[in-house]
């Protein structure tokens, strides 16, 4: 359980839940998309990151990207509606204040 509050508190700190839904104007159609992502950056994946994907069971890092003049940049990411609801909901009780309003409208999203 120790593990599971400090990665809700990383993801707190540092996550993205997203869910979108949009028609794409010149063909007309649906594309929904669901995820989570945590990123963060230096030369080789930073060990919080690959502690989170540890502790969450799902998803993957990705990376590293580049851009000039800053440090490659490492991303943990799920996507879809099997392992984003899993991960959502797994973390939802221990997250906070805004955090805990996003993950929460992505679920809501999800479930209608």
């Amino acid at each position: 359980m120790c593990d599971l509050a400090w990665a809700a508190g990383f993801f707190d700190g540092e996550g993205n839940a997203h869910f979108y839904d949009r028609v794409n104007p010149r063909t007309g159609k649906r594309n929904v998309t669901v995820g989570m992502n945590v990123s963060q950056s230096g030369p080789f994946i930073p060990d919080a990151l690959a502690r989170f994907a540890r502790v969450v069971g799902f998803g993957k890092i990705y990376g590293p990207t580049h851009r000039p003049g800053r440090q490659p940049v490492w991303r943990w990411q799920v996507a879809g509606f099997g392992d984003v609801p899993t991960v959502a909901r797994l973390l939802l009780p221990l997250l906070s204040g805004a955090k805990h309003t996003q993950v929460s409208a992505v679920l809501a999203a999800i479930d209608r």
